[in-house]
Formats: structure tokens, C-alpha cells, sequence
């Protein structure tokens, strides 16, 4: 059996090599882990006692034991725990307790994935020696900003060596967590001397912008063209709407980010937003008609309230309609901002919709897709031919079991983390206009889109 500090498998030190990467991608709701070799990928069951797409969502949450162990959540009532982690070190990168936290978290998901991925798959890596690598998505809006980039890197470099000891973390090392803070060349703790040989190499830690890992199965494939695309990643925090351009420049390729927004409207945001409208309304009596509400797992869509609460869906559409302004008025005004600023260098032919992309687990909500959809119809000109809106394309490569196609969307993240950062091309965040796109003609409908989301 592999122990949870394990890296790697016994009497293999003098094997042949084999790179391994860990794509993590570390959600403000839910962690994913997508773990690959040189031909194959593999999505992690973090939580294997349950079952569907649930079984690979880790909820971002730290609890504490009662004898003050760090453990992630196993959905039992705990003392203590501690969530936000990722908003928590994006608003306070600097803060030593937002950096402890996400650590600790991160090395609890890391020995987990770890050892599922060693124990099911010894048949294929048993007799290598493996050389670990880690990629950890950061949002595009926020990739500019290299204190926090670092800030994202040092926590996943400590993150893996703290998942590479020998006992668990438990509040009693709180000093010893905020002593190895700097970085690990500095760091002398004898703590950490006995785990060395499993730590991971700073250079085999990458940070990379998530719209450019959701992507990667789309940039690689044969429906991929070169002009401006939409992103509308609906999670369960945030919604992160990023107009990118792919550019072919022959030997290599590149992602432009013109324009990237995190905002505060995702599901968990809209749940709450309906349990203020029909508490106002008089139709939450109890606590648990509350919880339907706040339930990450399973919030639930207009059809499910409405048989439950007796309400007619077209109602709850109208209680949602404030809400879900914010929602098409912010992906309306990025797309017209920059159409304003680029127009023609960038948009794709005026007779073709803008391609689209809808991620994340809100995605499959009627509510956002709905709202995707009358964006497409504002923005249909006699110039403009609106959205052309479909599901990022499931990579053959990427084992899920238990999951469709359908389900891709919620690990594109990670599973784009498991490239290989220098064979992903260059990500110009935010670009100044001076790329020039050579917008491939109407092949377009054959290639890009069969239909609509329905």
C-alpha cells in the first residue's frame, strides 16, 4: 500500500525516468486533479464514497479534528474549518495565515491525489522512477500581477513539501508553518530534512492562466481556428469572462487575453440571490428549505424549485432577472469594449458569430445559459452575428470513469495543467492590438460548431 508521503514506488531509484505532471486546478469552491504520463491522463476521485461528477470535486475547506489535525472535509460535522482559501490569498497574498491554509490544503489534496493515482496505476509507472511536476492555474485577470503569481507559486512548492512528510500537519505547527515560509533554500527546519528527497524542484512548478489551460484540448484539436473567442467560466464562486485570441504564428502559437473579468456571480451567488427572493416572497419557512440553497453539490435549477416550492418557473426567471443583468451587462460590455478598442484587427469576419465557450460548473445551469444565449441575440447586428456557443471538445487522451463527454468541462482546468508548460505556447495577457490574426475563412462551420447548446 502506498502511504500518503510517498513519491515514490519502492526500489525504483535506479530506474528509467518518467516525467509526471499534476494539473491542480485549486477552484474557490471545488479542487480538481488531473494527474498525466507521456500518453494518457487521468482524472483523481478525491472522493471516491460518492459518486457522478461529485466524486472528483474537492470542496475548498480545512477542517480540524478535535484533536486539531488538518484534514479536508469528509462531510461530517467537524469542530472547525476554515474556507475562502483561494479568495483569502488572492485578496491577501502577503497574509502568513492565507498562505498557511492554502498550503495545508493543497498538501492534503496532493497526498490524496498522490496516492490514488500511485496505487491505480502501478501497472503502467510501478517500474519508473518518477519525476514529479506541478501546474496550478491562476485567473487571467489576475496573471499580471507577479506578487501574487509568486505568491501562488511559493504555496504550491510548499504545498507538495508538506504533503511529503511523514505525519500529519495539526495546529500545533503553527510556528513551524509560518518558520518555513521563505524559501525552501533557506528553509533548515529539521522537520523537513528527512522528507527532502520527495520535495519537488522549484523549476518543475508552474503557474499558468486558467483560460489558457481550459482551452488546451480546443487549441490542439482540428476545430480550432485563429481569431478572437469568448470564455464564460460560470463556477461556484466567481464567473471569469476572458476575450482571447489564438494566433498561429507556424512554429508556434500564442494566447492574447484582451480582456479578463473575475466577479462575484457565480452559482453559490445566485442561490443566494433566489433564497433572499422567495424568503421575501414568504416561501422559506423552515431551515431546511433554506439549505436547498446553500448545498455547493447540488444547487438546484429552476425546474427543481418550482416542483418543490409550487412556483411556476417562468416566476422564479423573473426573481432571477436582477441577477442575471450583472451577468449579461458585464459579458456585453467586455465584448464591445474591446470591439471598440481592436474592432476589425481582432474580431472575426462580421458574416460568423464570435466562438464561445461556456465552463465551469455553472454551465450546465438553464439560468447562465439562458443568459449566454440573449447575449448572443443583443450582440446580433447587421455587423455583428452574435455568439456561437458550444462545449469545449473531450480530449481522447483523458481517462474519467464514471463521467461523459458532457462532463469535460468541469476538469478542463486540470486537465490543461497537465501540459507541459513549455509546449503551450506564449500567453500575452491583456495585448496591446499589435498581433496580427490570419482569420481562417468559412471553414468555420464545418469545423468549429455542429450546433448550439440545447
Amino acid at each position: 500500500m502506498i502511504e500518503l508521503h510517498q513519491t515514490q514506488y519502492p526500489g525504483t531509484e535506479n530506474k528509467p525516468k518518467r516525467a509526471i505532471f499534476v494539473g491542480l486546478d485549486f477552484g474557490t469552491a471545488y479542487t480538481k486533479v488531473v494527474i498525466a504520463g507521456a500518453s494518457d491522463s487521468f482524472a483523481i476521485k478525491l472522493r471516491p464514497e460518492l459518486s457522478g461528477i461529485d466524486t472528483y470535486l474537492q470542496p475548498g475547506v480545512l477542517t480540524i479534528s478535535n484533536n486539531g489535525v488538518y484534514q479536508l472535509t469528509s462531510g461530517r460535522e467537524q469542530d472547525s474549518y476554515v474556507d475562502n482559501l483561494k479568495l483569502a490569498l488572492i485578496q491577501q497574498p502577503d497574509s502568513s495565515s492565507a498562505r498557511i491554509n492554502a498550503a495545508v490544503f493543497l498538501a492534503c489534496v496532493l497526498q490524496k491525489a498522490r496516492k490514488r493515482f500511485m496505487e491505480e496505476q502501478t501497472g503502467i509507472f510501478g517500474n519508473y522512477h518518477l519525476v514529479w511536476h506541478l501546474n496550478i492555474g491562476l485567473p487571467a485577470a489576475n496573471y499580471e500581477d507577479e506578487a501574487l503569481k509568486n505568491a501562488f507559486h511559493r504555496i504550491a512548492e510548499l504545498g507538495w513539501m508538506l504533503s511529503a512528510l511523514d505525519r500529519p500537519l495539526t495546529t500545533k505547527d503553527e510556528g513551524f508553518l509560518k518558520g518555513i515560509l521563505q524559501p525552501p533554500q533557506s528553509a533548515t527546519d529539521p522537520v523537513l530534512d528527512t522528507a527532502r528527497d520527495r520535495f519537488i524542484h522549484t523549476e518543475r512548478v508552474g503557474i499558468l492562466p486558467e483560460v489558457q489551460a481550459v482551452t488546451v484540448s480546443y487549441a490542439a484539436s482540428r476545430s480550432r481556428q485563429n481569431c478572437l473567442h469568448l470564455l464564460v467560466d460560470v463556477g461556484a464562486g466567481t464567473l471569469d469572462i476572458n476575450l482571447f485570441g489564438l494566433v498561429d504564428l507556424g512554429t508556434e502559437h500564442r494566447y492574447v487575453c484582451h480582456a479578463a473579468k473575475v466577479l462575484p456571480l457565480g452559482a453559490v451567488y445566485l442561490a443566494q440571490h433566489r433564497l433572499k427572493q422567495f424568503k421575501e416572497r414568504g416561501l422559506i419557512i423552515n431551515t431546511s428549505d433554506a439549505d436547498q440553497f446553500s448545498t455547493l453539490a447540488s444547487l438546484p435549477t429552476r425546474g427543481e424549485l418550482s416542483r418543490q416550492f409550487n412556483i411556476v418557473e417562468d416566476d422564479i426567471e423573473c426573481m432571477d432577472g436582477s441577477f442575471l443583468n450583472q451577468v449579461g451587462t458585464n459579458i456585453c460590455d467586455t465584448i464591445n469594449d474591446v470591439r471598440r478598442k481592436y474592432g476589425n484587427k481582432v474580431f472575426p469576419f462580421f458574416n460568423r458569430p464570435l466562438p464561445t465557450f461556456l465552463g465551469g460548473g455553472g454551465a450546465e445551469d438553464p439560468a447562465y445559459i439562458g443568459r449566454v444565449k440573449k447575449v448572443s441575440k443583443d450582440t446580433t447586428t447587421k455587423t455583428q452575428k452574435g455568439l456561437a456557443i458550444n462545449k469545449l471538445p473531450m480530449p481522447e487522451r483523458l481517462q474519467m470513469p464514471g463521467l461523459s463527454a458532457n462532463h469535460f468541462h468541469r476538469l478542463a482546468v486540470a486537465y490543461g495543467l497537465t501540459h507541459d508548460i513549455v509546449n503551450l505556447g506564449d500567453f500575452i495577457n491583456l495585448g496591446n492590438g499589435s498581433v496580427e490574426y490570419e482569420i481562417q475563412a468559412p471553414s468555420y462551420r464545418e469545423n468549429f460548431i455542429a450546433k448550439e447548446l440545447t
